[in-house]
């Protein structure tokens, strides 16, 4: 669940053009006792394209993280402070 929330966090936080975003770490792994190397890891992804679409994979992933009932909660939440008139049924 850690991972859906890294996500949606980078989701709503990345850049609204179209192109692929990536994230560089460097990371210690030990491979014996006192010996570390650095292992860098690269994450990319393609942000969506504009404020409706980001909040809509955003709510795609809570749902996906918290089941259908606390998911749509948590979503209508996030409509409610992204400024996005929710869609009539």
């Amino acid at each position: 669940m850690q991972g859906a929330i890294i996500l949606l966090l980078a989701t709503l936080a990345g850049p609204a053009s179209g192109e692929i975003v990536c994230e560089n770490r460097r990371i210690p792994v030990e491979v014996a006792r006192n010996v570390y190397v650095i292992e860098n890891e690269t994450r990319c992804f393609h942000p969506a394209p504009n404020r409706l679409a980001r909040v809509k994979l955003a709510c795609d992933v809570l749902l996906a993280a918290y089941g259908e009932e606390e998911g749509r909660v948590r979503c209508q939440e996030l409509i409610s402070r992204s400024g996005i008139p929710a869609l009539q049924r």
